[in-house]
């Protein structure tokens, strides 16, 4: 049978060094997650630029301008500007 004298309202005494401890774990695991995000982030943008690459040497030179998405605007270049801006990125990825 279960306590019906059980108060759900009392405080727990934590010490301050405990609290501490508390708090810098709390800190470290968000910091970990934001790591996390920006890691999942990075190997994404990665795999887009390896895709864009591959879709790049397989397109024929006479196919036209290719256009090629940057932030939220696409601009139209040829197949040697697409390498270097991907190249470009790519570098920017990998720092």
């Amino acid at each position: 049978m279960a306590n019906k004298n059980f108060n759900a309202d009392t405080d727990v005494h934590i010490l301050e060094e405990d609290q501490q401890k508390i708090n810098k774990f709390a800190r470290l695991n968000a910091r970990f997650e934001e790591l996390k995000d920006e890691l999942k982030s990075m190997q994404n943008d990665l795999k887009n630029i390896e895709d864009a690459s591959d879709d790049i040497m397989l397109l024929d030179e006479a196919a036209g301008p290719i256009p090629f998405m940057i932030g939220e605007a696409f601009i139209h270049c040829s197949q040697d500007e697409a390498q270097t801006i991907r190249l470009t990125l790519l570098d920017d990825v990998c720092e």
